[in-house]
């Protein structure tokens, strides 16, 4: 699988949905770059990605953000 994850620079995008994330969910810092940066990839390939973690409420946003989740617990 290590050849299909794609590097996400943190930028304005990304910056900006992490911001909006941290309001919507109450998210702490991290967990709010890595759901943002999910969704920022999603949207520059034009495809779903599968977001992974172990966390239940980071899983949770991710779900409502309309993410496929893969919680590793």
């Amino acid at each position: 699988h290590w050849l299909s994850i794609v590097p996400v620079t943190i930028d304005d995008a990304v910056l900006q949905e992490c911001d909006a994330l941290h309001q919507k969910h109450a998210l702490r810092g991290a967990d709010s770059v890595h759901l943002a940066s999910a969704l920022v990839a999603a949207r520059l390939l034009g495809t779903s990605v599968t977001f992974v973690c172990a966390d239940r409420q980071l899983a949770d946003a991710a779900r409502s953000e309309r993410l496929p989740v893969a919680l590793t617990l």
